[in-house]
């Protein structure tokens, strides 16, 4: 699946009449980081391919919802996996969409 859509970004950005679409964020260098910091993390990119920025994206996500979790562990101490995770998707999703997905994760309607 990730190669499938390396594929198509790289498609994309190679079709001289692509554009991107409305709202669509190019990468640029962030206010709070310096030249030579943005020169490094882009022979780093251009190192590990564009496979290799989705796969790095990917851990980053995870790496993003461990330490959500781990906050909601800190503070609620008490309560079980399965409720942190629970409540990381109703802190990420809203409580209504959260609790269909629990419901459906049940198998309840």
């Amino acid at each position: 699946m990730v190669r499938q859509f390396v594929d198509k970004a790289e498609k994309d950005l190679l079709d001289p009449g692509w554009e991107p679409k409305a709202g669509a964020v190019l990468l640029s260098r962030p206010l709070d980081t310096s030249e030579s910091a943005w020169a490094k993390v882009r022979e780093i990119h251009a190192r590990i391919g564009p496979e290799g920025r989705v796969e790095a994206a990917f851990a980053v996500s995870e790496l993003a919802r461990e330490a959500a979790l781990a906050g909601l562990r800190l503070r609620n101490p008490s309560r079980d996996e399965t409720w942190l995770k629970e409540e990381l998707l109703r802190k990420l999703y809203g409580r209504d969409l959260a609790e269909k997905a629990i419901r459906s994760a049940r198998g309840r309607p």
